[in-house]
């Protein structure tokens, strides 16, 4: 087996670019809805949130998601309509964070709370749950995971982080540029779905009625309020939301530890046509248990040779248990005679 490349990268050859990212899965995952996250009133409107759909974590309908998906129920209390021009949420900072609706600025508003936390000098990452913790306050909210593991000799775990892409080098300095070109593409799936999911607001609300808000913002851990704007013929009005406390059960697992991995064996058919080295590239997608519920093959090199013995050893393979199904981490194994 060869040694691992971590994060690599090379002084000459086509530079691969673009490679981190989401992709659709292929099912949702269920979203637990037996009561609301929190709910909020005054004489006029009631507004419930009804579920947060973190990273990796009930409701998720794409891959290491760099945003918090809130769904939101708004009804009318009053005999008048209004208009629900805003909603926002509050970070550990008392900073103020707008919806967005593109993946690049979901993205790039999470990378912005990241280093906002980091500079603050107040927050600090919590290396036992992979969140931020506040001095003399414990963990709330989400929390931004590293999509990584820990894998023994000949194999990579760990390709996506939170905050870095991916370059994988073969050969004489060659950076193979499929996995780029197949994350744009997924990319830009998910940037479509989050268009097609989200609501726009302003939204008009008549008497008496109620509707329901698809809103997305960058990851935001420990959030503190969500924060409601309306209009109606007295004014506009805000109405504040506390949900430090009832977010604290969404924060996502830790990352996935690796238990047992059995190293795969070399291929006859790769022996025969005089192959002697190659890799995969797959995301798994575990149970609450642990086991290898899904491969995704993101890249194999040479194409198709190594993808069959790649599946079946991955799928033996176990991590320590989670709180939930479909926590995903990426991994490579390379082969050599």
């Amino acid at each position: 087996m060869t040694p691992p490349l971590f994060l690599a990268a090379v002084a000459s050859g086509v530079i691969l670019v673009g490679c981190a990212g989401q992709s659709l899965l292929k099912e949702a995952r269920p979203l637990e809805t037996s009561r609301p996250i929190a709910e909020g009133r005054d004489d006029r409107i009631l507004v419930t949130i009804e579920s947060v759909i973190v990273r990796n974590g009930a409701g998720a309908w794409a891959s290491d998601a760099e945003w918090d998906e809130y769904l939101i129920r708004v009804r009318s209390l009053s005999d008048e309509p209004f208009e629900l021009r805003e909603v926002a949420i509050f970070d550990a900072l008392d900073h103020r964070i707008e919806t967005r609706a593109d993946r690049g600025d979901l993205v790039n508003g999470t990378r912005e709370t990241q280093r906002r936390y980091l500079e603050s000098g107040r927050l600090i990452r919590d290396d036992g749950s992979y969140g931020w913790v506040a001095a003399g306050a414990g963990t709330a909210g989400t929390a931004f995971v590293a999509a990584s593991a820990t894998a023994g000799p000949g194999m990579m775990a760990g390709l996506a982080t939170a905050a870095a892409a991916v370059s994988v080098v073969a050969g004489a300095g060659l950076v193979f540029a499929g996995v780029g070109i197949a994350r744009l593409y997924q990319n830009d799936r998910v940037n479509s779905e989050i268009k097609r999911r989200a609501t726009a607001l302003p939204v008009r609300v008549l008497n008496g009625t109620e509707t329901k808000l698809d809103l997305f913002f960058p990851e935001t851990p420990l959030s503190g309020r969500t924060q409601v704007v309306y209009l109606d013929a007295r004014g506009e009005h805000r109405l504040d939301i506390d949900t430090r406390e009832a977010l604290r059960q969404l924060q996502p697992d830790e990352i996935p530890a690796l238990v047992y991995s059995p190293e795969p064996g070399f291929p006859d058919s790769a022996r025969r046509n005089g192959i002697r080295r190659g890799h995969v590239i797959a995301r798994l997608t575990l149970d609450k248990k642990g086991g290898v519920q899904e491969v995704n093959v993101i890249q194999s090199t040479p194409p198709l040779v190594f993808e069959d013995e790649a599946r079946r050893t991955l799928r033996s393979w176990t991590y320590k248990e989670g709180r939930h199904d479909g926590r995903t981490v990426e991994v490579r194994l390379d082969f050599q005679r």
